[in-house]
């Protein structure tokens, strides 16, 4: 079975590197690697043009789903998966999800470390359950980086692709249309790492203000669910959110006392109290209880 592996790229010279690499590194030869660049400025092409193996192309772009959408058509895998160009995949990856497509899967889907600038990392270990997928605001209910999946050609034909009108969260957007129609299967293998740093789309987007933007098309699959089982998902999301609102405006405040703007940061407190005075002091409140520093104190104990 042939894989193929789709890489979007633009001014990506410092990391595109090791992404390449992990690909030959891979105990298994049946691949093909396109890489389709967005018309890189920064040392990039010469890198491409020093692995004569790949197969890629550099143009302009409208953003990241299209270039993916464009590696596809170039593809003639019958396996595919896309690797970002700051990402890479773990020793044996192809070979760890080989035996499920043998089997028959559509769709397989392993864990993924996820690697902070500072080098720290944690496993994340997605889960397939259609309902949990959809609670966005919960820890590993979906896999957050392609290069932690795989899948048949015509999952891709199946679904239509990678939305070009969605910037941020086309992968997700994506694995829900997959997995509304095909099974995904859970394999307990790492199959890549995902670097997690300032500068990526991810990381620069994480506030929470922006969610509502980011994961709207979730609702669209709420129908297939009773009245009951929605009502209990927006009371989870709104209570997720809201905590997480304040822990960023808590934040702020704590920032602007370190930088000596002290009663900018009483000011925004007394806001956010008479806003949300039941959940400030709740939230307080919750801190000390669970004897849990509040966001960015460092600890003394």
């Amino acid at each position: 079975m042939k894989i193929s592996v789709i890489t979007p790229s633009l001014n990506s010279s410092h990391y595109i590197k090791h992404a390449i690499e992990s690909v030959l590194c891979q105990d298994y030869h049946n691949f093909e690697h396109i890489v389709v660049d967005g018309g890189s400025t920064d040392g990039t092409i010469d890198i491409l043009k020093s692995y004569p193996h790949l197969h890629w192309i550099s143009e302009p772009d409208t953003g990241q789903s299209d270039a993916m959408n464009k590696g596809f058509r170039l593809s003639t895998g019958d396996i595919i998966v896309n690797l970002n160009a700051d990402d890479f995949f773990s020793s044996g990856a192809f070979i760890s999800i080989l035996p499920f497509f043998q089997r028959g899967s559509n769709f397989v889907v392993g864990k993924i470390r996820i690697m902070k600038c500072n080098g720290h990392y944690r496993i994340a270990n997605p889960q397939a359950n259609f309902g949990e997928m959809l609670k966005w605001w919960k820890k590993d209910v979906f896999c957050y980086n392609p290069v932690g999946y795989f899948y048949r050609r015509y999952v891709h034909e199946t679904v239509g692709g990678f939305d070009t009108t969605n910037h941020y969260t086309m992968d997700y957007d994506f694995l829900l249309k997959a997995r509304k129609s095909f099974n995904f299967d859970i394999i307990d293998q790492i199959l890549g790492t995902y670097r997690w740093f300032p500068g990526t789309k991810t990381y620069e987007t994480i506030s929470y203000k922006y969610y509502p933007l980011k994961y709207r098309f979730c609702e669209q699959y709420l129908c297939l669910f009773d009245d009951d089982w929605v009502k209990r998902h927006f009371i989870e999301k709104e209570g997720h959110t809201k905590w997480k609102q304040i822990d960023e405006i808590v934040l702020v405040v704590k920032n602007k006392i370190i930088k000596n703007n002290f009663f900018y940061g009483i000011h925004l407190l007394l806001k956010l109290f008479i806003a949300n005075p039941q959940s400030t002091l709740g939230y307080v409140l919750n801190a000390i209880q669970k004897r849990v520093d509040l966001p960015g104190k460092k600890s003394h104990k």
